[in-house]
């Protein structure tokens, strides 16, 4: 069963590793996850507490995990797959994402920007690889945007259009 489980949840991250769609409304390119995609955590969701129900009676830990993830996935993710949105235009950037009750919203205006650096971390040990947006402003002022997987596929196009305009773009690794 444990194997079971480790290989839906490989095959549902593999699933939503390219789970983006990408239109634009005249100059202005907007990102967002596919429908399919957060139709997938739907019904994964629904059939974790489909599995948690199955699992009551006989296997009641396999139970409490299975409604635990339905809950989570339908309550929490899901939502995100259909809010979570970049837009790149070309006077500004607004990025939204979060879960419903708590969205992180930037706006930033490409107009009073002196620098971005794009700074990348390689992953050390057990953390994560930190990726992000750091804005200077023509009078020091530095706007730090964290960068999530959909805003990680805008990044090229948003740093392609801060050059058009002439602001000085650095990417760092670090």
């Amino acid at each position: 069963m444990t194997r079971g489980i480790r290989a839906g949840a490989l095959a549902t991250c593999v699933l939503l590793a390219g789970c983006h769609d990408r239109t634009l409304e005249g100059r202005t390119a907007v990102y967002t996850f596919a429908g399919w995609a957060g139709l997938l955590v739907i019904l994964a969701g629904a059939a974790a507490l489909g599995l948690g129900w199955g699992f009551r009676r006989t296997r009641v830990l396999h139970s409490v995990f299975f409604f635990i993830a339905g809950v989570l996935l339908l309550l929490f993710f899901a939502p995100a797959m259909y809010r979570d949105r970049v837009i790149v235009a070309d006077d500004h950037l607004e990025l939204r994402y979060g879960f419903w009750f708590s969205q992180t919203v930037h706006h930033v205006r490409f107009e009073g920007l002196r620098e971005v650096e794009h700074l990348t971390s390689l992953p050390m040990r057990r953390r994560r690889r930190r990726n992000e947006l750091n804005f200077t402003t023509t009078d020091h002022h530095v706007i730090q945007v964290l960068v999530g997987r959909l805003a990680k596929k805008a990044v090229p196009e948003i740093l392609e259009r801060l050059r058009a305009r002439g602001v000085r773009v650095v990417e760092t690794v670090d």
